[in-house]
């Protein structure tokens, strides 16, 4: 299988609540919280099992972004 073949899917057995713009999920079989930013958020989001990263990287997420197209280092 190639790499652009492979669809991220969800773990099973996660629990999912947004609060406060993050996306906090409950491991359930560990006992654990893994806490996420909204850009993870966001990726977490389109884990379906139907999506290659090649189009989760063309989702349609402007507008939630901001893209520098600058570097953020000005070496002289």
């Amino acid at each position: 299988m190639e790499p652009n073949d492979l669809r991220p899917h969800r773990q099973v057995g996660l629990i999912r609540q947004e609060l406060r713009g993050q996306t906090y999920l409950y491991d359930t079989q560990v006992e654990t919280v893994h806490i996420l930013n909204p850009t993870a958020g966001l990726v977490w989001d389109l884990c379906t099992g139907a999506h290659t990263p090649a189009a989760m990287e063309a989702a349609p997420l402007a507008g939630r972004f901001y893209r520098l197209h600058r570097p953020l280092i000005v070496r002289q």
